[in-house]
């Protein structure tokens, strides 16, 4: 069994060993209540287990900046844009690890207007990655 979700600190004293061979993603919600030593935790977690990707969340909260340099180091991590606050955080998230930054929404929780704001971002990544596929497929 799969411990698929991470809420709370201390997560490992009660994850099951096939932790570490399970193929499967785990998600972690790293807002509130939340603290920037809880994701550390959980990028410790992640290191022992490399194999297993995990999704942190809401983009480490208030702790966005930092939570995108810890992704930065390990290869495991994937940031989730869903219940960000601020449009450069989704700017720094998708420049800095556009390969492992997924788009999620919190709808319809959250502030409309600022993903309103958000998705022309978005979708600008989106489609320079399209037209990068193409181009690789036409050389191929």
């Amino acid at each position: 069994m799969l411990c698929g979700v991470i809420n709370t600190n201390r997560y490992y004293e009660r994850c099951p060993p096939s932790y570490s061979v399970a193929p499967y993603v785990s998600t972690a919600n790293t807002f509130s209540p939340l603290t920037f030593e809880d994701i550390i935790e959980i990028n410790v977690l992640s290191n022992k287990y490399p194999s297993v990707p995990v999704i942190l969340g809401h983009l480490g909260g208030l702790n966005w900046l930092d939570t995108i340099k810890l992704a930065k180091g390990n290869s495991s991590l994937y940031l989730d844009l869903s219940g960000t606050f601020a449009t450069i955080a989704v700017s720094f998230a998708i420049k800095e690890l556009p390969e492992r930054t997924l788009f999620s929404s919190d709808a319809p929780y959250g502030d409309p207007v600022l993903a309103k704001q958000q998705y022309p971002t978005i979708f600008i990544y989106i489609a320079r990655v399209i037209v990068k596929m193409m181009n690789l497929k036409k050389e191929g």
